[in-house]
């Protein structure tokens, strides 16, 4: 008769290799909080730019 009291094997997987298993697709709230972090970044740079191109299209609208 099997001891029922007997932990099941336990499985470990190896963490997840390469860029985009362990970055973008990961559920990780460390990994999630550094890509909110990267997306806002990249929005203010973003809009930075634009505002850049807004404000020499109105100081030389002929060029």
């Amino acid at each position: 008769m099997p001891d029922i009291a007997a932990p099941a094997a336990v499985h470990r997987h190896a963490p997840p290799q390469g860029l985009l298993r362990r970055h973008v697709f990961s559920l990780d709230h460390k990994v999630i909080g550094k890509q909110y972090l990267d997306l806002a970044l990249v929005a203010v740079c973003t809009g930075m730019v634009l505002s850049w191109l807004m404000r020499l299209h109105l100081g030389f609208p002929t060029v």
